[in-house]
């Protein structure tokens, strides 16, 4: 044997053996971190607010990356325990996953923007849009899918003569809307304001009762939850606590405010509320909405699901929530420049 490569073959011979050390520490951190997010995800309170923001497939990549170093370098079994138990999480358990599988799968049409003639008379569409600072250009982008209810978001300065003639487009005389803070809802039918909210508060939502043309009446709300935290430097304590006071803000304010305006107005009433909720599905925040309201796209969404930011969509922070009475059939989101936000379709069966 050449003695100078008697050396190299003790350094390789080393590092496998580092290598083949470390493979157990890397697949118990896969492994912890694996049951840390698990843990935090199903329980989602305040504390862990700052975990739960990012998507559950956002934890799966690192932990996934773990799990295949740790494999690579000894074939341990704790290894391929990891990266099983990341594989099933990364294809059960994002939300992202539910519409993509009910796309593949599923015999029902997403919604088009030309609704068919011969539309089942109950059919009913809402379509929802964070319009990023009242631009108009995204409303009418969302106007274009036909909807029978519009619930817009960011119109603070509202453009009233633009959307009033929006309206008439849509539906003629049958037109109405109403304005709130910054969100406004528009209908085909009768509205008549409802919105309770206590003094010197912000108003985050507008409500109305919509009468329709054939009498039926609906309790609707467009939303917009004031205030989120984008900061992600997870070593700081401050981050932390802002994630958590922002979290229970908003649940809170869902909880108490919104839900106790519905009760003081809707009566026996459906009931429907959309809009940006800054909060991803599966968050705490709705917890006080079920089982009285349902999401419509956890139940009939196809496709990917996530509307924002519009050009590279990581998590579903608009939503659309109704009573029983009003049955998701089908929902997507679309592309609405110059918004940052895609709008949401959801067509409901309303018997």
């Amino acid at each position: 044997m050449n003695q100078t490569a008697a050396p190299e073959i003790r350094d390789r011979r080393g590092w496998r053996s580092l290598a083949a050390g470390a493979a157990p520490l890397l697949a118990a951190a896969s492994l912890a971190l694996h049951l840390g997010v698990i843990v935090c995800f199903s329980g989602r309170w305040d504390s862990v607010a700052a975990i739960t923001i990012i998507p559950i497939w956002g934890w799966a990549l690192p932990g996934l990356a773990l799990a295949t170093a740790a494999w690579g370098a000894s074939r341990h079994r704790l290894a391929t325990a990891a990266g099983t138990l990341w594989l099933v999480t990364l294809l059960i358990g994002p939300d992202e996953s539910r519409g993509l599988w009910r796309a593949a799968f599923s015999r029902t049409d997403p919604p088009v923007r030309d609704r068919p003639a011969d539309e089942p008379p109950g059919r009913f569409r809402v379509v929802s849009l964070n319009c990023r600072g009242s631009h108009f250009p995204s409303a009418r982008a969302a106007a274009a899918w036909n909807p029978d209810v519009l619930l817009l978001q960011e119109m603070r300065s509202g453009p009233t003569g633009p959307l009033c003639a929006l309206a008439r487009d849509l539906w003629g005389d049958e037109a109405s809307m109403v304005f709130g803070y910054d969100t406004v809802i528009l209908a085909r039918g009768q509205l008549t304001a409802t919105t309770r909210s206590e003094p010197g508060q912000i108003q985050q939502f507008v409500q109305a009762t919509l009468t329709r043309p054939d009498g039926r009446q609906l309790e609707v709300a467009s939303v917009h939850l004031q205030g989120h935290v984008t900061d992600l430097r997870l070593w700081k304590k401050r981050v932390w606590c802002a994630h958590a006071e922002n979290h229970r803000r908003h649940r809170l304010y869902v909880a108490d405010v919104i839900l106790g305006s519905f009760s003081a107005a809707a009566g026996h009433r459906p009931c429907l509320m959309g809009g940006d909720f800054n909060a991803p599905a599966g968050d705490r925040t709705f917890r006080a909405l079920r089982p009285r309201f349902r999401d419509a796209f956890a139940e009939a969404g196809l496709g990917w699901g996530n509307t924002f930011r519009s050009d590279w969509p990581i998590v579903r922070i608009d939503h659309l929530w109704a009573t029983p009475e009003l049955r998701p059939r089908a929902s997507r989101t679309d592309a609405s420049p110059p918004s940052d936000h895609r709008l949401l379709v959801v067509d409901y069966d309303w018997p």
